[in-house]
């Protein structure tokens, strides 16, 4: 039974990362450009196990694809790479304390970082943000995040390419239990593990 979750974990990675459409859509490439390949390559004179060893290169190509898809976004400014969701969600979940909230994000020099806030907290690619990201993609104060009558809250600060919960584009959103918060819908993703309030007033960010 254990294996179950792990199973639907995959899944939900692979459909996060995009591999299953990504695999989808090069297998409808192939096959568009192989019909092709059938009526270019006599026309050439090549023969007819010509076209099948371009099928079965591109075939034996789908693994690296799907490892690609993996492994980058594919975004405007080109490849990203994609540091999923490793460990960090069993990291986020084994914080006990009460009236905080997890954070988790990918730093390009410091690499993989978790924090703890109690209070508010800016985010951006400014120096003086709390959680400094340098990145073209985030703005100079791009979001923020507060406690509201016991509710933590994400709010976007006229970023130029926007905050998403969860893929969706918002200007506030209440932040409950675990959620992806990216900024710049193929941007840096903070995962966010919300706790709820309770006596504890110690600063932990």
């Amino acid at each position: 039974m254990s294996l179950l979750p792990k199973l639907s974990r995959l899944i939900v990675e692979l459909s996060r990362r995009r591999v299953i459409r990504a695999a989808g859509v090069y297998l409808v490439t192939l096959w568009l450009l192989a019909q092709g390949v059938a009526d270019i390559f006599p026309a050439f004179g090549l023969p007819d196990w010509s076209v099948r060893s371009f099928v079965g290169v591109g075939l034996l190509l789908l693994p690296a694809v799907i490892a690609l898809a993996w492994r980058y976004d594919i975004t405007p400014e080109g490849l990203v790479p994609d540091y999923g969701l490793d460990d960090t969600q069993s990291t986020l979940t084994d914080v006990g304390d009460s009236g905080i909230i997890a954070v988790s994000w990918t730093d390009w020099q410091a690499g993989r970082q978790t924090r703890r806030f109690d209070s508010e907290f800016t985010v951006g690619r400014a120096p003086e943000n709390v959680i400094h990201l340098e990145d073209k993609r985030v703005s100079r104060q791009h979001a923020r995040f507060y406690l509201d009558h016991g509710h933590w809250w994400v709010e976007d600060l006229g970023s130029a390419n926007g905050t998403f919960v969860d893929g969706e584009r918002i200007q506030r959103r209440r932040l409950e239990g675990a959620a992806v918060v990216r900024l710049h819908r193929q941007g840096p993703k903070l995962m966010v593990d919300v706790r709820t309030p309770g006596l504890s007033d110690s600063s932990i960010g």
